[in-house]
């Protein structure tokens, strides 16, 4: 959802769903992004970036070369922008430059479920693993038996920041990147939830739980009223004029193991 007082067209977060499985191999992927408002095709960037994970993510050992072709397609994706503006009779103006040169920047939270044989459950009750990566102040949350039994990357609420390290779409802004990646990992039972959801809405949601509140049975309401999309945004509408929200750019995804 967009922030407040913006358009469909305005909104700068994006998000990504993919799920193979050949013969008894399941590989769910999901991936959020949030493009920085201050940045030239954030947007764009953002979604390259989901679209990149979701495709060919693989490993973390595997990280420089996913970077390297990220940022080989991006500019082929700057190069379709630039032909689509001047196509529109709208080419860029001397005061995007500056913004162009500089790069989008954007946050990533990407999401790996994987049940390496069906046939063959471990002791965790269903065989399913998770693997998740970050770089940002996009969140994973973790759901088992009504309880939050993981948040990554951020833990407190305090720790969100207005200025949260970001990948950009400049190589040269993207000195020492590999070293702000996170990751994380852990099993999956039956049932469990994970939400992912950018910084605000996760900002919220740790500041609930300090104070004793189980935010997750909200969120998951939402998604069970006649009509989600209204009900999540009317939701949002009401926790940003009581200011518990900030206005931003809002994306939130619930998946829970049902087999």
């Amino acid at each position: 959802m967009p922030k407040a007082g913006n358009t469909a067209a305005e909104y700068e977060d994006a998000f990504g769903v993919s799920k193979t499985s050949p013969d008894s191999t399941f590989r769910s992927v999901v991936a959020i992004a949030d493009g920085a408002s201050e940045s030239l095709l954030s947007r764009q960037w953002a979604k390259l970036l989901v679209k990149r994970f979701v495709r060919h993510w693989q490993e973390p050992s595997e990280l420089d070369e996913w970077l390297s072709d990220t940022l080989r397609a991006w500019q082929h994706e700057k190069r379709s922008y630039l032909r689509q503006r001047v196509r529109e009779h709208k080419p860029i103006q001397w005061y995007e430059e500056p913004g162009l040169e500089a790069g989008a920047f954007a946050a990533l939270l990407g999401l790996v479920i994987t049940r390496p044989d069906a046939s063959n459950e471990s002791s965790n009750g269903c065989g399913y693993t998770w693997r998740a990566v970050a770089v940002g102040d996009c969140c994973l949350f973790q759901m088992r038996a009504d309880v939050c039994i993981r948040s990554f990357p951020v833990t407190e609420s305090r720790a969100f920041t207005n200025r949260p390290f970001l990948l950009s779409s400049n190589l040269a802004r993207n000195a020492g990147i590999a070293e702000r990646f996170q990751f994380a990992e852990g099993d999956a039972q039956r049932h469990d939830r994970f939400f992912l959801m950018t910084d605000a809405l996760a900002a919220w949601f740790l500041y609930e739980i300090e104070n004793g509140a189980a935010p997750w049975r909200e969120l998951s309401n939402l998604f069970r009223a006649k009509n989600p999309a209204q009900a999540v945004g009317e939701w949002i509408k009401a926790r940003r004029t009581a200011h518990e929200l900030r206005n931003d750019d809002v994306t939130l995804i619930e998946l829970e193991i049902l087999d």
